[in-house]
């Protein structure tokens, strides 16, 4: 029922660690050095501390971008990306892919171009940008983009000039920059001595080809990736990049520089681009108009440094709110990582070199840049069997371009590791060129789950969701019972204090260097605080650890704490202090010790912990908060007043409690609410929120019982499945697929064909074009024709209009929702009978769009409203929330062959999960919801026709709302559309009803 391309090895994610993913044998979990780092998402390797953190915010589990508390965290992500690019000004839009941010992206620059008739799409050969409409498109592999090319939207491709090495920053020839930004010029030329070095001379040949290009009129935009992945692992200079950026402003093209791969430190820079130091003619920074990033980013995103012209659509973003979570906390932990990061270049770069000079006859160029690495092979027929044999050795790595081996490592690896593949690939060559035996190598390490950091975080999670209650001597039991060594755990307050005094002095003195030492006025103000929470654990009568809290208010002279808006709050802590003694750092106590000081605080019902971490020096107790749910606050700059390299300062805050209210606008976002979030829940969930894997290549047995568990939902004729990362991915499946098998049908003439009022996401140039009815026909891409909303009153007016464009030959697909996401109303059963005849009977495709109408939406019978229907559509999909969409197709539609459909994320599993746990929930409370429904559709309506000034559509509990609304339902309401829009999931019209 989905196609045969995932990898054979079913994935354990609850044992998943470091560098190792974990595979389930039936029998016990075996595990894969994986040093793709599941295609370069996953920089500090699988189950990793900081991204724990992402558990901690209530928007991770419940998906609703609403809250007050995931805004704040969207802002100061944003805020981060703007400091780690330079940028005066930042905007951004979050997307689930970034195949969907380069589609996005270019449709910023569309709209933007200022040449109106220009259609087209510059890249180079060797690029990989997606598998959406336009970014396929704009990927060089022909394999991947003939099938499904639309023609006459084909992208414009040019030669890439890659380098032989990593040398990537070099002196620019006198007059560089200034020559190739009069490149309008009629009479333009190039300096002769540039022609006779053999490198610039290249790079000179791929420009002139592109000013070419651009003298056609026919770009409006032009993307590259700073270091070509896909292709090979091709690397190019500054010297190239700085004057095609500059010769595209002065024609007016804009430029996006495609970081999905390479932005997050895969190099030594957080984004790759900036390793190039791209300047204008007057000296000044010289940025991309766009920066797309996805996988270590864990969410898809659009960057620019100018505003981004949003309308009313574009402002429905959609995306998964834990993956934006995530990736914040994975960019803060890898920008403490630099200093590792280094370490691992020079490591792989030396035994790389090793490797390729051994088997020189063999192997060639090799090349290493921060975590990444790779080389070639000198007979490219012989890659396959590099990647036959990497099981053997209980590896992942990957082909890249034709003769390309590449290795995406992560911040996990460690010298055993980094000894193990390079001793494997040495054992690999001589087996396929010198014919010697498999050798026996063992993996380096075997698992060792760190149970400690599970039961905190069970603990944590069982608080934050009010499930649990420990007292706190259970608390300190926990504490002795995480840590080794025969430690005890006990509070330290003012009736132990002076007894404790000179042990503190000496401990921060032989810790710390003197700067970083707190002195001891500042500890006894905590322990006479009246909000004092200060632990400490020993050995006998050995001082090992201590960590000091207590209120903001206690230490306003701290740097930075009156630009905390919760100075007056008494319930929020300040952390002075967090010291384990040197003979006992590296063992997992200071994690510990704050895990327990945070229980400890939301057991005494305290709002935050707040604190400081010095760039860089203190990253591993930095990424210790992060682990507990830790956010950047404020980021502050030469705070310490000392010549050590690093003397910034993040301020951060711990937020201990979650906001209680259900949303009753979040369904389609996500079925999970409030009073979802057992401990149980939570619990069982949370490896598959941790670990972003790539469902392209893993998936566990879990993802395929809930594919097939949805499938079933559907008719039978229909359980043909994809999945995907959203609503716009489902939407080009669905079109790819059609173009796959019927594309010798399209015609000058040919049009999809949909309706006004139905939407169908934003996140392509595609699905943009389908949901944009208005007539501004700059917005306008593909052929879509927008008959008349159907409705009960003109459906056979609207039939007829159908009936004519298939009569003409025009109708290429027919798309429409049973149930409209703008306003919630149902499309007629009789005109979607009568389409689905029609187009039956011309066999025109015919595609439901499900996301507003699943869960006994559309009628009370069927899951999936084309279970409603005899003779039902040829297919269609539906966004289910999160990173998740499910596409469905009649089997004469589906593509069945492997590796054709796939994206890199497909989906996310625990967006799959949640929806499938509400599936059943709805099925096994059928009867109990429909009753529900019909009581939360007559209170709302009450209360909404008891104002004035108020108008709604109102369907079965759910409908928009437009006027002046009380702010008590303001608060419970989301605004989309240009209005307030009311589409509870089943728990929250509970807790609506309950409240009531």
């Amino acid at each position: 029922f989905i196609s045969p391309e995932k990898k054979t090895y079913l994935a354990k994610h609850e044992e998943n660690f470091g560098p190792y993913l974990a595979i389930d044998s039936g029998k016990e979990t075996k595990f894969l050095l994986d040093a793709a780092s599941q295609i370069a998402t996953l920089g500090l390797g699988f189950a990793a501390p900081p991204l724990m953190g992402t558990f901690h915010h209530k928007a991770s589990w419940t998906n609703n971008p609403s809250l007050q508390s995931f805004k704040h965290i969207s802002h100061r992500f944003k805020e981060f990306l703007k400091r780690k690019l330079n940028w005066c000004y930042l905007d951004a839009t979050y997307c689930n892919s970034g195949a969907e941010a380069n589609e996005i992206a270019l449709g910023y620059a569309f709209k933007r171009r200022p040449n109106k008739n220009a259609k087209k799409v510059m890249a180079f050969e060797g690029s990989f940008h997606g598998r959406m409409m336009i970014s396929l498109s704009s990927t060089w592999n022909k394999t991947k983009r003939e099938p499904f090319q639309w023609p006459g939207y084909e992208t414009v491709f040019t030669d890439y000039p890659e380098i032989d090495d990593h040398q990537v920053y070099v002196e620019l020839p006198k007059d560089w920059l200034s020559t190739w930004d009069k490149a309008t010029k009629k009479d333009f030329s190039l300096p002769e001595e540039w022609l006779k070095d053999e490198t610039i001379n290249k790079e000179c040949q791929s420009l002139l080809k592109v000013r070419d290009i651009f003298k056609t009129g026919d770009i409006f935009a032009l993307t590259i990736e700073p270091m070509q992945c896909e292709g090979g692992d091709r690397y190019s200079t500054n010297r190239f990049h700085n004057a095609l950026l500059l010769m595209a402003r002065s024609f007016g093209v804009a430029v996006i520089h495609d970081e999905v791969q390479t932005g997050f430190h895969l190099g030594t820079d957080f984004f790759w681009h900036k390793l190039f130091q791209l300047k204008d003619i007057n000296g000044l920074d010289l940025p991309p108009d766009y920066v797309v990033c996805a996988k270590k980013a864990q969410v898809g995103l659009v960057l620019s440094p100018r505003p981004l012209r949003k309308d009313s659509l574009e402002q429905a973003e959609q995306f998964s709110c834990s993956s934006v979570i995530r990736g914040f906390f994975h960019g803060l932990a890898l920008d403490q990582s630099r200093a590792q990061i280094y370490h691992l270049e020079n490591t792989t770069r030396e035994k790389l070199d090793q490797l390729v000079s051994k088997h020189s006859k063999h192997l060639a160029r090799p090349r290493a840049l921060g975590m990444a690495f790779a080389f070639d092979l000198l007979d490219e027929t012989k890659v396959s069997e590099y990647i036959a044999k990497r099981f053997n050795y209980g590896l992942l790595y990957y082909p890249a371009g034709s003769k390309t081996l590449r290795f995406r490592l992560n911040t996990a690896f460690t010298e055993k590791e980094i000894d193990y593949l390079f001793k494997s690939l040495d054992a690999i060559t001589d087996e396929i060129f010198n014919g010697k035996d498999h050798q026996e190598i063992n993996l380096p390490i075997k698992a060792d789950k760190n149970q400690s950091i599970d039961m905190w975080q069970n603990t944590l999670l069982a608080l934050r969701a009010d499930q649990s209650s420990f007292s706190e001597q259970e608390i300190l039991k926990m504490l002795s019972g995480s840590v080794a060594n025969g430690l005890e755990s006990f509070i330290i307050d003012s009736s132990n204090f002076n007894e404790l005094k000179e042990t503190i002095i000496a401990l921060e003195k032989a810790t710390y260097e003197e700067t970083r030492q707190t002195d001891i006025k500042h500890f006894e103000k905590c322990v006479n605080s009246k909000h004092g929470l200060c632990l400490g654990l020993k050995k006998g009568n050995e001082l090992v650890a201590i960590t000091f809290s207590s209120s903001l208010k206690d230490h306003d002279l701290e740097r930075g704490l009156r630009l905390d808006p919760s100075i007056d709050d008494e319930k929020s802590l300040y952390v002075i202090d967090t010291t384990v003694a040197d003979a006992y750092q590296g063992q997992g106590i200071g994690r510990s010790l704050k895990a327990a000081l945070t229980a400890l605080a939301i057991q005494k019902g305290y709002h935050n912990i707040k604190g400081r971490n010095r760039d860089q020096m203190a990253a591993a107790m930095l990424k210790t908060n992060l682990s507990l749910g830790a956010l950047e606050q404020n980021h502050l700059t030469e705070d310490y007043p000392d010549h050590e390299e690093y003397r910034d300062v993040l301020y951060y805050g711990i937020p201990l409690s979650w906001d209680k209210s259900s949303n009753l606008s979040n369904r389609m976002n996500s079925n999970v609410s409030t009073s979802d979030l057992t401990t149980d829940f939570l619990t069982s969930e949370k490896s598959y929120l941790l670990n972003k894997i790539c469902l392209s290549n893993f998936v566990s047995e879990r993802f395929l019982s809930n594919m097939k568990e949805l499938s079933m939902k559907l008719p039978e004729s229909l359980r043909h499945c994809y999945s995907a990362s959203g609503q716009s991915e489902c939407v080009d499946k669905v079109a790819k697929s059609i173009l796959y098998h019927r594309k010798e049908r399209l015609t000058d003439k040919s049009k999809m064909i949909t309706f006004k009022d139905h939407y169908f996401g934003n996140g392509s140039f595609l699905s943009r074009t389908l949901s944009d009815s208005s007539q501004e026909k700059d917005h306008q891409y593909f052929p879509v024709a927008h008959l008349d909303t159907p409705r009960d009153a003109n459906y056979k007016d609207v039939l007829s209009q159908l009936k004519t464009m298939i009569d003409c030959g025009e109708a290429f697909c027919v798309w429409l929702e049973p149930v409209m996401q703008k306003t919630f109303e149902h499309t007629p059963k009789e005109f979607i009978s009568e389409a689905i005849k029609l187009c039956r009977e011309n066999d025109i495709p015919l595609m439901f769009n499900e996301t507003a109408a699943c869960s006994y939406t559309y009628s009370d019978d069927s899951f999936f409203a084309c279970g409603d229907f005899k003779d039902g559509p040829h297919g269609g999909f539906s966004f289910l929330g999160g990173q998740a969409g499910i596409v469905f197709l009649q089997e004469d539609l589906f593509v069945e062959k492997p590796l054709m459909m796939i994206s890199t994320w497909d989906g996310d599993e625990y967006a799959l999960g949640s929806f499938v746990h509400s599936m059943r929930k709805l099925d096994q409370n059928k009867q109990e919801l429909l009753k529900l429904r019909a009581k939360f559709h007559d209170t709302i309506k009450s209360e909404l026709d008891g104002l004035e000034s108020v108008c709604h559509t109102l369907n079965k509990g759910k409908g928009m709302v437009a006027g002046l609304i009380p702010t008590s339902l303001k608060n419970v309401l989301s605004k989309n559309h240009g209005h307030y829009f009311i589409d509870p999931s089943f728990e929250a019209m509970k807790d609506f009803l309950m409240e009531r």
